[in-house]
């Protein structure tokens, strides 16, 4: 009987040298899930931005829709415009997305959904937006580079020389796509590296429902957000024959219209693939290290236990 007992009873610890490390690996494991979450954001990004070989993709539509893939609820390119210059010279290109952004409640109660307006503009032409700032023709780049301030002004289609019903915004002005995304078309080289030209605009802030946007750089006709610019100093993507329709002013969206967006993650790691990320490149190895310690240390106390137990049984 005494025989039998010994033998339940190293089974027993037997057992627990081996549970031990498994838990204590697991627990390690939790303790460190958000502990890579910066890391895990980087590498997302970067895969977004760089090939394989960790060249630059050069895809400003890839990276940007990237990032909104992750930190949106949901997104829609709704349209590509040509901003023009004399009918014939583009100041650049304007891609128009609607983005639904998932905004938590003050009251931490639920949460409410808000559809914004992204105004990207990108492909600059900077002589052109020299010209525009000087409302000259003649207008060119300057030795010593400043670049202008860049607006865009929002106006009822219907009534465009209204200056009380207006909306007017700087690009990038807000620093709303967190990361900064190169335009790669834009031009001339003397510029430089030069950065996308980004706007915002929550639907709720339109003037109407029917809107003419135009380009300018008109910055004292800026600073009151109302007057024309000087016509001189402004190029339009929509003319009064051709407006921007933006209908949906809250998410009130059909789920038929919601079909035609891709859907984000939120900025959940989780759904995003973060759980798979840490097991191919953290867990498998931190487990392996706290199984090997912990099985160490377990597996000697179970020698150290049984040992005793069979000068006992003696």
């Amino acid at each position: 009987m005494k025989n039998r007992g010994y033998k339940i009873f190293k089974a027993i610890v037997l057992t627990l040298a081996i549970i031990i490390p498994l838990v204590v690996a697991f627990l390690m494991c939790r303790y460190t899930y958000k502990r890579h979450l910066d890391t895990y954001e980087n590498t997302y990004f970067a895969n977004i931005k760089y090939d394989r070989k960790g060249n630059d993709k050069q895809n400003y539509r890839e990276q940007i829709e990237g990032l909104l893939t992750y930190t949106k609820d949901r997104y829609r390119l709704l349209e590509t415009k040509e901003v023009k210059y004399d009918d014939d010279k583009n100041v650049g290109i304007l891609d128009i997305y609607q983005v639904i952004e998932k905004v938590e409640n003050a009251s931490g109660d639920g949460y409410t959904y808000d559809l914004y307006y992204y105004f990207l503009l990108h492909d600059v032409n900077y002589t052109c937006i020299y010209r525009l700032n000087e409302g000259s023709d003649e207008a060119t780049i300057p030795d010593n580079i400043t670049i202008p301030s860049v607006f865009m002004q929002i106006r009822n289609a219907d009534d465009f020389d209204n200056d009380n019903d207006c909306v007017t915004v700087e690009f990038n002005e807000e620093d709303f796509l967190t990361f900064i995304f190169i335009d790669y078309g834009a031009n001339p080289s003397k510029v430089g590296k030069q950065y996308l030209l980004a706007a915002r605009v929550k639907s709720t802030n339109f003037p109407s429902e029917n809107v003419t946007i135009s380009i300018h750089c008109d910055e004292d006709k800026s600073n009151n957000r109302v007057s024309t610019p000087d016509d001189a100093k402004t190029r339009y993507v929509y003319d009064n024959t051709s407006s921007l329709d933006v209908d949906n002013f809250y998410v009130d969206l059909t789920e038929e219209e919601l079909s035609t967006f891709t859907p984000g993650f939120n900025g959940d790691a989780l759904a995003s693939g973060y759980t798979k990320y840490l097991l191919k490149t953290y867990w498998w190895w931190e487990a392996l290290v706290t199984i090997v310690l912990v099985g160490a240390l377990t597996g000697i106390f179970y020698m150290v236990i049984t040992y005793q137990g069979s000068d006992d049984e003696e």
